[in-house]
């Protein structure tokens, strides 16, 4: 089961969609305009986002950035009856991860849903950096410094998320949606970020990662202790 989110302005074509793919077995929520979506987007965690370019006030493309400026992470299936390339590199450029010209069949959106699920999480942007503390988007590499910090898959995907959105502080529930899509616990997410300041902070004389009692956890080179 794939959660799925359609940004469609044309109703008709988004209730098509959602009917499809909801035969499919999907899960699909529904949103008409970039603004909606990326409201949306913070509530729930999506696998895929399937978004017209073409959209009222924000369009597709200012979607895919703001979207990813703010951790997104769902693989992104842009929908174009646009022929011009510009357009579709700026889509690429933006964060989107495959593009389907319109008029398309609806067998088709299926496939690339398919295909898209095969694939590893685009990263957007080569290199985050919090103070001396820097993340490789490309090579997945991190260094304190002029250390090399070794983290796992998981320690450096929630890095990663945290470095996207610097000083935004999100609760243990916030990171279970957005990191672990929903499969993990509170607990879970303790033990990891208390690993990740072990490798992180070690020894430094301004730690990054920070706990925030009773509220959450964030990156900061400030600390919120008062």
């Amino acid at each position: 089961m794939v959660q799925i989110m359609v940004v469609e302005d044309e109703k008709r074509l988004a209730l098509s969609l959602q009917e499809w793919l909801e035969l499919e077995g999907n899960v699909v929520k529904l949103a008409f305009t970039a603004e909606s979506a990326l409201a949306l987007s913070e509530q729930e965690a999506f696998d895929v986002i399937i978004v017209d370019l073409l959209l009222p006030c924000k369009s597709g493309v200012d979607f895919c950035r703001l979207y990813r400026a703010a951790g997104g992470a769902a693989r992104i299936l842009v929908l174009t009856a646009k022929v011009n390339i510009q357009d579709k590199e700026n889509a690429f450029n933006a964060g989107a991860d495959d593009y389907l010209n319109k008029p398309f069949d609806l067998k088709e959106v299926s496939i690339r849903i398919k295909a898209l699920m095969r694939r590893s999480i685009t990263v957007v942007g080569a290199e985050l950096k919090v103070l001396d503390l820097r993340l490789d988007c490309s090579n997945h590499r991190v260094m304190r410094g002029t250390n090399e910090v070794v983290l796992s898959p998981q320690e450096f995907a929630l890095l990663e998320f945290l470095m996207r959105n610097e000083q935004k502080i999100f609760s243990a529930d916030d990171l279970i949606k957005k990191v672990w899509r929903g499969d993990a616990s509170n607990a879970t997410v303790r033990t990891h970020i208390k690993t990740l300041r072990k490798k992180v902070d070690a020894n430094e004389l301004v730690p990054l990662l920070q706990t925030i009692h009773g509220v959450g956890y964030c990156i900061s080179q400030t600390s919120f202790d008062h």
